[in-house]
């Protein structure tokens, strides 16, 4: 299949923009459905509405021999390793897609490094919204690291800059399981990997349908997260004709009382709050527990869980939360306790779908990404970065336009307004971006852990897949 399979792949027609249009631009407002010339091919369609020509967070103006700017930022220091395997799906996806508009070529620089923390995030924000006031940079890609996109989402959307991420899978970065904005929400940002509230709303799915449990045990840890992750599951559990039977707070102070003296008041009392928790669940009669926990509070917990008889035979079911930012817990995997857990988590073995953006297959471009890249098999991340870069052309071709002197121009406010419209099958799925930052297609996984050797989700075999 060739480039653009799914689009018309014509340049958008030239407009007579005033001669004063550069810098001292303010307020301007111009539809192009208005000033294009009446080619039947130039009319809008329903799901490409007119290109509007908004002043307010700036406009770039790319000369004809001049390339458009974005810029890839990656952490060095991320557990997972994955900057290699981003960089080459980046660069891949370019190639595929091509000249924007048919003439521009995109120009992506030097990857920037990074060390996967908020304050260098920041610091790299500030140099490239230098760099977008300055040069007209117009977008970035990356970084994976959830730290490094808190600091840099923040000076970077102020330029007017546009941040599509392929990794990270905090809730709080879009909107929370109440429809809410989330707290970490920045404007300008996007990301083609599921909240993790899809996980939790996946393993609720899981429990009610493939599962048949009716009655559930939740337990969370009172953090905006495992609160968030808490309401999903129970809103869809709920949805599904489930009911939760249970649904508590761990109480810090007991996972750190577990590990105090034998015998001294704090632990006393951290085995009473925990032996209270557990006396409710096994008198509740439930049939399935979600436990969306990070793997400290779980090592404590379980083996509590485990001792009780009526405990013991209840599938339990947590998200990639248990497994931290590297999807590794060796220490909780490798406990007995810890065997027949179910770990919902976004899809990193890859089907060989096909990009409607670029015609490439997914074993076309994982062939490439690990022949750039050098590494023989990697997670299935370098998809969903893939597909990032190909949601970013996309939006950028679709929300711009060529005036009649040839040079491509492109309102940073309308761009956002094109990502947050976007919608095209990509390499992870069917992505259908939201104006708070989601894109993603809501495909999940459910592994079941069974082999104590295991020490990763790499290792952990899927027993469901979960759409929607």
């Amino acid at each position: 299949m060739g480039r653009h399979a799914d689009r018309r792949g014509r340049r958008r027609p030239a407009i007579d923009l005033p001669s004063i249009l550069p810098a001292t631009l303010v307020a301007l407002s111009l539809t192009v459905a208005a000033c294009a010339p009446p080619a039947d091919d130039a009319a809008p369609t329903p799901d490409r509405p007119p290109v509007v020509v908004d002043a307010s967070l700036g406009v770039v103006r790319v000369a004809p021999d001049a390339p458009l700017l974005v810029r890839i930022v990656l952490d060095e220091g991320d557990p997972e390793s994955l900057s290699a395997v981003l960089e080459a799906a980046f660069r891949a996806a370019v190639e595929d897609f091509g000249a924007v508009q048919q003439d521009f070529r995109v120009d992506l620089g030097t990857a920037t490094a990074t060390d996967c923390s908020e304050e260098d995030g920041a610091r790299v924000g500030a140099e490239l919204a230098g760099t977008a006031e300055a040069d007209g940079l117009i977008a970035v890609l990356g970084p994976q690291c959830t730290e490094t996109l808190l600091g840099l989402q923040g000076p970077a959307g102020a330029a007017g800059l546009v941040v599509v991420a392929p990794r990270t899978t905090l809730p709080t970065l879009t909107e929370g399981a109440d429809g809410l904005i989330g707290q970490d929400r920045a404007d300008g940002t996007w990301r083609t990997v599921p909240s993790a509230l899809t996980e939790a709303r996946a393993g609720a799915a899981h429990a009610a349908t493939d599962l048949g449990a009716t009655r559930a045990v939740v337990v969370e840890d009172g953090t905006i997260v495992g609160a968030g992750l808490a309401a999903a599951f129970r809103d869809r559990f709920e949805e599904l004709g489930g009911t939760v039977v249970v649904d508590r707070m761990v109480d810090p102070s007991v996972i750190a009382g577990a590990s105090a003296e034998e015998g001294s008041e704090a632990r006393v009392a951290a085995e009473e709050a925990l032996d209270a928790l557990l006396d409710e669940a096994a008198a509740a009669t439930a049939d399935v527990a979600f436990l969306p926990l990070e793997s400290d509070v779980l090592r404590v917990l379980l083996p509590a869980w485990m001792e009780r008889s009526a405990l013991d035979d209840i599938p339990r079911l947590t998200t990639t939360r248990a497994l931290g930012a590297d999807l590794r817990a060796p220490e909780l995997l490798a406990a007995e306790s810890s065997l027949g857990l179910r770990i919902a988590a976004p899809v990193l073995e890859v089907p060989d779908a096909v990009s409607a953006v670029t015609g490439m297959s997914a074993a076309q471009t994982l062939e490439r990404v690990v022949a750039t890249s050098g590494i023989d098999d990697p997670r299935g991340w370098w998809a969903y970065a893939y597909d990032a870069a190909t949601l970013l052309l996309r939006a950028i071709e679709d929300g711009s336009l060529v005036d009649v002197d040839g040079s491509l121009v492109l309102s940073r406010a309308e761009l956002r307004g094109t990502v947050a419209r976007t919608r095209f099958e990509g390499l992870t799925g069917p992505l259908r971006c939201t104006p708070t930052g989601d894109c993603a297609a809501p495909r999940i996984v459910i592994h079941a852990h069974e082999d104590p050797s295991a020490v990763d989700l790499g290792g952990l075999p899927i027993v469901a897949t979960i759409d929607g």
